[in-house]
């Protein structure tokens, strides 16, 4: 897979809402954003580009974000990808899964602006 895609996020959440309303954010701060509504179109995205980072949702139907935590980082070709958790489960071990499977950094919904660009921005590369 080619470098990253400098200043390019990925998001994969369910709610559709949130989506359009993360795709805005993003894109006032010249983001490129790309958008799935579930994890096997998240990981179908990832074969024609690589962002710099991937939000992912934990809770989604059919496939929900461990799974596609734990497909990212058997990959070689996204293993490398920093992926932060944004979800509204807030347990610690839930939290503690996330980070043995790779997740960098986990975000409990409903979050501040401030702290989500804060950790988009420690991962530009």
């Amino acid at each position: 897979m080619a470098k990253r895609d400098k200043r390019t996020v990925l998001i994969i959440d369910d709610d559709s809402e949130l989506l359009a309303t993360l795709k805005g954010l993003l894109e006032d701060y010249d983001y490129c954003v790309v958008t799935a509504t579930g994890g096997a179109e998240g990981l179908l995205k990832l074969k024609t580009f690589t962002p710099n980072l991937i939000l992912l949702d934990i809770s989604m139907p059919v496939m929900d974000g461990m799974e596609v935590l734990e497909q990212l980082k058997s990959n070689p070709e996204t293993s490398n990808i920093p992926v932060v958790m944004l979800t509204a489960i807030a347990d610690t071990q839930t939290l503690w899964k996330a980070q043995e499977i790779g997740a960098i950094n986990y975000i409990v919904k409903p979050f501040k602006d401030t702290d989500l660009l804060k950790w988009i921005r420690a991962y530009e590369t």
